[in-house]
């Protein structure tokens, strides 16, 4: 599997000039309802989504092992 040497440069050089350490998200929480969605970077930065009804849906379900899968329904109208 040959990697294209020339795009792999462009895009570690877009990484490097745009994306510092405080970018990298460290947390993702969700409530119980799943309505809404908070992320945190080490920037300290917070970001809160809210779920809107008449969109496409997200539901978040915990499997065994402790993860988060997130499950998108997109309705066709959108």
């Amino acid at each position: 599997m040959g990697e294209d040497t020339e795009s792999s440069k462009v895009n570690h050089s877009f990484l490097r000039d745009y994306v510092t350490e405080a970018d990298v998200i460290s947390t993702v929480e969700f409530n119980h309802t799943g309505d809404l969605l908070a992320t945190g970077d080490k920037g300290g930065r917070v970001v809160v989504f809210q779920r809107e009804t008449s969109g496409p849906r997200i539901n978040m379900m915990e499997t065994p092992t402790g993860w988060c899968r997130l499950v998108v329904s997109v309705p066709a109208s959108v």
